[in-house]
């Protein structure tokens, strides 16, 4: 059980491997039409740069004041440079990343009047190539005294398959090995400790229609369970919630009441404080709840964000109250 009066996150320690990006948010308002075509002006008023991808998932670590060791591939490019700039702001090594002639990923996002208008993605989704698996295995290698704990972060970019999860998972057999699953058809999810599925997500993977109830969500996550072979399973299941299944254990989670702003990145910080809670000793049951309230704080929030532990524990205490 955890304490509010004290981080029960802090000089934990997470391994990240996974997709890592550069978002990009303009801000900005719709005064008028194009009368070159019929899209809207957007007159840019702010732009913020945050890490995205397994970044924000390192980014939300550092916020919960956990020690992430990050594995992936940056370019030589200047996307790759602000991606370094703003680690070493931070304090995050990326002694364990990467750099190959593969591009950056760059996401940018136009956003007017809290309205996504468009989003521009710059990216690359080749498969690793022989020399990059063995350089991002040797890293994997290197890394692994120094955390029972990983998060395989995908987003479909290239870096993780089969064959690299399957390393994953023999590297870390005595470890937890954890993921915010994709609907993949080339990839099996099978003797990994934990995955966090949206319900999009569900959907796909069991091909059943999204919960309405938690009776429905239980069968859900059961199926998920039974299909991937899995110990426990939380399912996100937005406004209604989460659902966790560890083992014969159930535990419902409602949301926490409160205006949506962005949803960007939201599985990042769900998984990332799994994780934290996981490699701080805690309970699935009680990091669920800390998962649950950080999720709460950072769809409030505009944009690519991450949350703080006071923040969680502030939370809490409204949700009590309510």
């Amino acid at each position: 059980m955890f304490s509010v009066d004290q981080n029960p996150f802090e000089g934990a320690t997470v391994a990240v491997l996974g997709d890592f990006m550069l978002d990009e948010f303009v801000f900005g308002a719709v005064e008028r039409i194009s009368p070159e075509a019929p899209v809207p002006v957007v007159t840019v008023k702010d732009r913020q740069q945050t890490l995205g991808g397994a970044g924000n998932v390192v980014f939300n670590l550092k916020s919960l004041g956990v020690n992430s060791l990050p594995v992936g591939i940056l370019g030589m490019d200047s996307a790759a440079e602000t991606v370094k700039t703003m680690c070493a702001q931070h304090g995050i090594s990326l002694d364990s990343m990467l750099y190959t002639n593969r591009p950056t990923t760059f996401k940018m996002r136009v956003v007017a009047e809290g309205q996504h208008v468009v989003r521009v993605d710059d990216e690359v989704k080749e498969g690793l190539s022989p020399q990059e698996r063995t350089a991002l295995k040797e890293k994997l290698a290197e890394i692994r005294p120094q955390a029972d704990v990983i998060i395989v972060s995908d987003y479909g970019k290239g870096v993780i398959d089969q064959e690299m999860l399957d390393y994953v998972k023999e590297l870390w057999s005595e470890g937890q090995v954890l993921a915010d699953p994709k609907p993949r058809t080339d990839i099996s999810y099978e003797g990994l400790s934990l995955i966090t599925p949206n319900l999009k997500e569900s959907t796909e993977l069991t091909g059943r229609k999204a919960p309405e109830t938690d009776a429905e969500a239980e069968i859900m996550a059961k199926m998920l369970l039974a299909q991937c072979k899995l110990p426990s399973v939380l399912l996100t299941r937005a406004g209604d919630g989460m659902t966790l299944i560890d083992g014969a254990k159930v535990k419902h989670l409602k949301s926490f009441v409160r205006e949506v702003r962005d949803v960007s990145g939201a599985g990042d910080t769900v998984i990332a404080t799994m994780s934290a809670g996981v490699a701080a000793g805690l309970d699935l049951a009680d990091a669920a709840e800390l998962a649950n309230a950080a999720g709460g704080v950072v769809v409030s929030k505009a944009g690519t964000a991450q949350t703080t532990w006071p923040e969680i524990v502030e939370e809490l205490k409204r949700s009590a109250s309510l």
